[in-house]
């Protein structure tokens, strides 16, 4: 992940969207997940949740582990 980097540490452990411990707040920015987030429910989506681990900046991201 490009977070790792860069030499930001979040949690996972799966690596695939499916366990959901890298989610993580998008607070400015957008990504696009590079498949569909399994782990990540659509009230979390909504709330602008992403799940790092198969998530791709398209902008420049802040956010809040």
């Amino acid at each position: 992940a490009i977070a790792e980097q860069i030499g930001v540490v979040i949690q996972n452990a799966c690596r695939a969207g499916v366990c959901g411990m890298c989610k993580v707040l998008v607070k400015e920015g957008e990504v696009e997940h590079a498949q569909p987030p399994v782990a990540l429910h659509p009230d979390d989506e909504s709330a602008g949740y992403v799940l790092a681990c198969i998530a791709c900046p398209v902008s420049r991201v802040v956010v809040e582990a």
